[in-house]
């Protein structure tokens, strides 16, 4: 009995500092993260909102996106880089009801980004396909979006 209790604390400590190596090792930036734009979405947004770059001729336009248009794009990846990021499975998919996040910069918007509330949901290097990330710490990165979704500086 006492050989089995020895051995169930030494599967636990192994199991929970594999686990603390997961979190620690495991992080990573949006730049690294982020792998392109995709036109699919993971799941149904409830919200969305779309950002142009600064200097891009966005649609059939024939002026570039002047500084001030250019705004919610620049908050919206001073907010995405300054997280730390925790990769989690894709398995059960995105939930319904989340932020999508476009990116215009031709003729049609690219989705960049979808937030469910928890996760956020980059595209993956081959179409239709997403990945998972939890950022550190998990609510702020919610609260960016929201304001620069309802046009608010955060």
């Amino acid at each position: 009995m006492k050989k089995k209790a020895i051995f169930s604390l030494v599967i636990l400590v192994l199991v929970m500092a594999a686990g603390t190596l997961y979190c620690v090792m495991g992080q990573t930036t949006f730049d690294n993260a982020f792998q392109g734009y995709d036109i699919e979405l993971p799941a149904i947004p409830t919200d969305s909102f779309t950002v142009v770059r600064q200097g891009t001729f966005p649609g059939f336009s024939d002026t570039p996106v002047t500084f001030d248009e250019g705004q919610n794009y620049r908050e919206l990846l001073t907010a995405l880089r300054g997280q730390d990021y925790l990769p989690f499975p894709s398995l059960p998919g995105a939930p319904d009801g989340g932020i999508a996040v476009y990116y215009l910069s031709g003729c049609t918007p690219e989705c960049m980004a979808y937030w469910d509330g928890t996760f956020l949901w980059l595209p993956a290097s081959a179409p239709g396909r997403w990945n998972r990330f939890l950022p550190l710490p998990p609510h702020s990165l919610g609260e960016h979006l929201e304001k620069i979704s309802a046009g608010q500086t955060p």
